[in-house]
């Protein structure tokens, strides 16, 4: 996103809720796109410090791309560590600390350990 290199963070958050709302009309809410534009649309929301909404952004995320691309897949382990880094800037560790473990839980079964 352009305005998010030139530093117009809030400019930018009007503009990537259109796209993240355009592209779930679009694709649907079990496509990986509509995920990975939530995913932009929470980045955004940390950006301009409302961890809260992009922790909630970011759990449709994670389900969309889990649905999609499976639930231990690697897209998976990452958004959830997107997910876990947004609960920790709202001041909630425990959830953090879950998810985290969860995302451990999953390495360990990709990797039969």
């Amino acid at each position: 996103m352009d305005l998010m290199e030139q530093g117009k963070v809030r400019e930018a958050l009007p503009l990537a809720l259109d796209i993240a709302v355009r592209e779930e009309a679009l694709y649907g809410t079990n496509d990986y796109r509509t995920g990975d534009s939530l995913e932009q649309y929470a980045g955004v929301l940390l950006q301009t410090g409302d961890a809260t909404e992009a922790s909630k952004t970011l759990q449709r995320a994670v389900a969309i791309i889990s649905r999609s691309k499976g639930e231990n897949s690697a897209e998976t382990i990452r958004l959830n560590d997107h997910l876990a880094s947004a609960y920790l800037a709202a001041g909630r560790v425990d959830a953090a600390a879950n998810v985290l473990k969860q995302n451990l839980r999953r390495i360990e079964k990709q990797f039969d350990v």
